[in-house]
């Protein structure tokens, strides 16, 4: 996979390619932490999470489904920009 990433030099972007890494899926760990910064806005959806990691929303399914399955996460209602839904920590993962 070639990603594009800016390229800053001599005052403007351009962008290069560049080699990123395929990388594992995304520990349970780290999903908790992104939903800890959306908690306060009432939640988020996978998508949204994959895109703050910066990672494809494939790369979160087994941690998300982890979380859910364990209780971590609970559903928060809907995005009503997007009609997405949305979760959020459950008071035991606060």
């Amino acid at each position: 996979m070639v990603a594009r990433a800016p390229d800053v030099t001599r005052g403007h972007r351009r962008t290069a390619n560049v080699r990123r890494p395929m990388t594992a899926e995304i520990s349970l760990e780290r999903l908790i932490a992104v939903m800890r910064d959306f908690d306060e806005f009432g939640g988020a959806s996978p998508e949204l999470v994959a895109w703050e990691l910066g990672e494809p929303p494939s790369r979160i399914i087994a941690a998300w489904s982890k979380a859910i399955a364990e209780g971590v996460l609970e559903p928060a209602g809907v995005d009503s920009l997007f009609g997405e839904p949305l979760w959020r920590l459950s008071d035991k993962s606060r």
